[in-house]
């Protein structure tokens, strides 16, 4: 006779409240391929279709009909479905929604400067903008709003109620002209779905749950910024999930999002699967709304191709949703910024400016170093402060205006050129710093400063024990017999006729045993920490891996150079994270600086 297990009290206790808890973090859900199948399997040729559509896709997506064809502009009716009056959200929530909605599909959302400079090359702009509908079905004048008191609690994508005046709802209006967008109380606590083109016309469109539209009013955290309308839109062009629904191989129709298995929840770092970094910051995958800020440009094409000619989507632009005029400051061609300055130039400071844009919400700044990247950010009034520039370099910029619901085309690139202070210029930290393995020892290398006589290294392990340095004539060094599986920092300046350079970037290095052992696999230079809000303006997350607990001053930088909070003295305990107080702080670019009492300078962008 086999004897009764019992379950210890407390143990069943810790059990159901890491359940509870658990199950109480929100996490996106996404039906659309549920009722994608609900669809198939009550009408087959639904799947005939989608397979005819995306033949089509697949071919209009190789022309060059995604750069050539302008802006498109859908008119939209966003059908309201409430029992309370929470439910019965307003017309300012429903413009806060078309406003990020607009900025999502123009590529000109203020985040995109937290785009991973990883895929910051794929990223692109759809082109697409959305305008609350002014004419209705029979020609009359229109909101684009409807209003429909139910008696029903919730809806559910198993029947498509919403869509359906005879069962509570409100009909769809002619899909061919318009994206409907229904916003109810979904069942289950689905956040929205969607409808990919192909599917009947009459439940065409794009399914909300009311607290999960807009960013005012009846709206709940972490999906309060709008970022689930913007991926149900995403399908309703005809976007799949960026894990393509399945393990690795499976494939969601578009050539540069990389393979993934599964979706990513919440504000996850940089992740890999499929042998390959994960595309988190997507759309199309399943992280909170602070962490989404881009599409691709095969995402994009893909998109697009639906309103060439024969397109699936086509016909919308040709509606007469939109027949009579439209708001001049939102849809009038306006010129790009001109008169653009550099004034107040230092060698590492200038001030940028240009004319004022009338109706502009805001301006994006494109600005590199002759010969390397640009780099992005936004501001608010027509110039800018920036520093920690080159003395004796070559700049250019160019900026673009940020309407409501549109931006301008690209000003002209502008030249200039920092001040060259001669001993200034010579002073500069050692950069290209990299780490190879030598045997059972590490390499230190980075790149030569003209005219150094010699260089002083830094380093140290992350066991608190004393920061260690020699000089050497090259610009590399060897460290002897490090420790494996240990964290190492370390720095370089270098000695010059004139005086001593600044002491360049602190960087990290882990040797493996794999690299300890003579082997192939090398070791190269870490960021010796990460941090990344977890929701942005509110609480920073800091995780710095060390062996042994260590205390650091620690500041928050702003784009301009300037300390946009000092938190103090922190202690940093081995395997363990930090949360950090960024309440009430703007969102902008920030790079935390953290010191540790050897003078140790450790920086790196919170992302």
């Amino acid at each position: 006779m086999t004897k009764p297990v019992f379950f210890p009290l407390c143990a069943l206790l810790v059990f159901l409240c890491t359940a509870y808890l658990l199950e109480a973090q929100p996490r996106r859900s996404c039906g659309t391929m549920e009722s994608l199948e609900h669809q198939i399997e009550s009408n087959p040729s639904v799947a005939y279709r989608m397979r005819q559509i995306e033949q089509s896709t697949q071919m209009r997506a190789r022309t060059a009909y995604g750069e050539a064809a302008g802006t498109i502009v859908i008119p939209v009716v966003v059908h309201v479905i409430y029992r309370s009056d929470a439910e019965n959200i307003s017309d300012a929530q429903i413009r806060s929604q078309l406003q990020v909605l607009n900025r999502d599909f123009g590529r000109y959302n203020p985040d995109t400067i937290y785009t991973d400079p990883i895929f910051q090359p794929l990223a692109a702009n759809p082109g697409i903008q959305f305008q609350l509908a002014n004419v209705d079905p029979e020609g009359k004048p229109s909101t684009g709003i409807t209003r429909t008191r139910t008696n029903r609690f919730s809806f559910s994508a198993d029947d498509n109620g919403m869509k359906y005046s005879a069962m509570g709802g409100k009909d769809a209006w002619n899909a061919s002209e318009y994206l409907n967008i229904w916003v109810c109380n979904i069942s289950g606590g689905m956040l929205g779905y969607s409808q990919f083109p192909g599917a009947a016309p009459e439940t065409d469109g794009v399914v909300i749950s009311y607290p999960f539209f807009g960013t005012t009013g009846a709206v709940t955290p972490p999906f309060d910024q709008d970022r689930t309308t913007t991926h149900e839109v995403g399908h309703w062009l005809n976007l799949r999930h960026i894990w393509g629904d399945g393990p690795c191989g499976v494939d969601d129709f578009v050539e540069d999002t990389p393979d993934a298995d599964q979706p990513h929840h919440g504000c996850p770092e940089q992740t890999y699967s499929c042998e390959g970094p994960n595309m988190v910051q997507n759309f199309m995958d399943y992280t909170d709304d602070a962490c989404m800020n881009f599409f691709t440009q095969g995402q994009v094409r893909r998109m697009r191709a639906l309103f060439a000619p024969g397109g699936a989507r086509e016909s919308l632009l040709r509606s007469r949703g939109l027949r009579t005029s439209l708001p001049a400051t939102e849809y009038t061609e306006a010129g790009p910024p001109s008169s653009l300055d550099a004034t107040e130039l230092t060698a590492t400071e200038a001030r940028l400016s240009w004319r004022s844009m009338p109706g502009a919400l805001s301006y994006n700044v494109r600005m590199r170093l002759d010969g390397y990247s640009w780099q992005s950010k936004t501001v608010n009034d027509p110039f800018v402060k920036v520093n920690r520039l080159r003395p004796c370099a070559d700049y250019e910029f160019q900026v673009e205006a940020l309407y409501a619901s549109r931006r301008s085309e690209a000003s002209e690139i502008y030249r200039f050129s920092t001040v060259c202070e001669p001993t200034t210029a010579l002073m500069r930290a050692p950069e290209g710093l990299s780490v190879l393995p030598a045997g059972v020892n590490v390499q230190l290398r980075w790149m030569a400063v003209a005219g150094a006589t010699s260089y002083q290294v830094q380093y140290k392990a992350d066991d608190g024990s004393q920061a260690l340095s020699r000089t050497v004539r090259e610009p590399n060094t060897v460290i002897p017999n490090p420790v494996a599986g240990r964290r190492y920092f370390w720095r370089v300046r270098a000695n010059l006729p004139s005086g001593v350079s600044d002491w360049s970037k602190v960087m990290a290095f882990q040797p493996s045993l794999a690299a300890v052992s003579r082997t192939a696999s090398g070791t190269s230079a870490i960021e010796p920490f990460t941090a990344y809000w977890e929701r942005p303006g509110q609480r920073i997350s800091l995780s710095f891996p060390v062996s042994a607990s260590m205390v650091v001053q620690a500041r928050l930088i702003d784009p301009s150079g300037g300390v946009a909070r000092d938190f103090g003295s922190v202690t940093l305990l081995p395997n363990s994270s930090l949360g950090l107080d960024g309440g009430g702080l703007p969102p902008k670019a920030y790079r935390l600086l953290l010191t540790d009492d050897a003078g140790f300078e450790y920086e790196g962008a919170v992302k």
